[in-house]
């Protein structure tokens, strides 16, 4: 049987660069909620940077909720406006859209949590040895009065692969939001950058 190769752990620049991808991929998943968020509530000019403010006050897992929860509570017209050209079409694939949405905020809040434990864990490496490749993810946390302490052995590739996965329910979600209110002839659409003005 062969055994695994084990060296003194070393953040390699690999490891470096994925936890700065995810830090900044996570934000962008963050952006598109709230920007999804504020364009189904179709704030007017006068409230639209109220509605931010509020929005931002709300914790990643409060506008994952807010998000399900506006989209299942309000009727297919504050969708699909009555009369228009396109609605019996709309109105077929809302479903499908509906359920795509609610997949991906399932899987946002999955990521949420695998994004913490890598933002807010301590990290060891030389003296420590493990796995060549890798790094050793540590963190305590107190709950019910005792305290919990977890560890595990990361490689950079770890990393990126929830980089990868934060990626995609970014993009899952945005779809999602865009179909739910965007027209066609606004399909052109992009998601604002952090520093362009949100219109």
């Amino acid at each position: 049987m062969q055994t695994e190769d084990v060296a003194p752990l070393k953040f390699t620049d690999e490891h470096y660069i994925a936890l700065g991808r995810i830090v900044i991929a996570f934000q962008s998943l963050e952006l598109v909620i709230t920007y999804g968020l504020a364009c189904l509530m179709e704030p007017t000019e006068t409230v639209g940077s109220f509605t931010y403010t509020v929005l931002d006050e709300l914790s990643f897992a409060n506008r994952l909720k807010f998000l399900s929860n506006y989209v299942e509570t309000h009727p297919l017209p504050h969708f699909i406006p009555p009369g228009v050209s396109y609605e019996e079409g709309k109105a077929k694939d809302f479903p499908e859209v509906l359920v795509k949405l609610q997949v991906g905020i399932q899987i946002a809040g999955e990521a949420e949590e695998k994004r913490n434990q890598l933002v807010h864990s301590y990290w060891l490496t030389d003296p420590v040895a493990g796995p060549t490749g890798t790094v050793l993810r540590c963190k305590s946390r107190v709950k019910h009065k005792k305290v919990h302490r977890s560890s595990e052995y990361v490689t950079a590739t770890t990393i990126s692969a929830i980089v990868e996965g934060i990626e995609k329910t970014k993009l899952m979600i945005f779809e999602a939001t865009e179909r739910l209110h965007f027209y066609p002839n606004t399909r052109s659409a992009k998601i604002p950058e952090p520093h362009e003005p949100l219109q």
